[in-house]
């Protein structure tokens, strides 16, 4: 994110998830957090999140930082990923 002053800053999506109008699911059953981030044991059903999840994201968006470019910048959705 980027301030009115033009200063980067660091924020957290981890708890973020996408909507969609009329939905009527509880943030209990959601897999939440942004999906070009998320480690992909994340997407085993009763995985527990550890430190490494946030080492594995942190790697994304250094990548992302550093290239310029969206992990797997090659998939137009998220959906792929």
């Amino acid at each position: 994110m980027i301030d009115d002053h033009q200063r980067a800053m660091i924020t957290d999506f981890g708890l973020s998830f996408k909507s969609h109008a009329g939905s009527s699911s509880s943030a209990g059953n959601r897999l939440s957090g942004a999906a070009r981030f998320i480690a992909p044991e994340r997407y085993v059903p009763g995985y527990k999140v550890t430190i490494e999840y946030d080492v594995f994201s942190f790697a994304m968006t250094c990548l992302h930082v550093l290239s310029g470019k969206l992990p797997y910048f090659s998939e137009r959705t998220d959906v792929v990923v």
